[in-house]
């Protein structure tokens, strides 16, 4: 059975090593790009915020 705790760590897990593979050239990532990481960090954020918002509510 999965635990939120473990999702969690491993969507942080995987968010790093895409980072990695993205800062050591790995994944080749062309000079616009930065924009759409930005819009979907900031969505990333939004929708964490709501599901902390949701699980508190209860």
């Amino acid at each position: 059975m999965c635990h939120c705790g473990t999702i969690i760590v491993c969507c942080i897990l995987f968010a790093i090593a895409i980072a990695v593979a993205v800062y050591y050239g790995v994944i080749h990532v062309d000079e616009s790009a930065s924009d759409v990481i930005k819009d979907t960090g900031s969505k990333i954020k939004d929708s964490i915020k709501d599901g902390f918002k949701k699980l508190s509510d209860k």
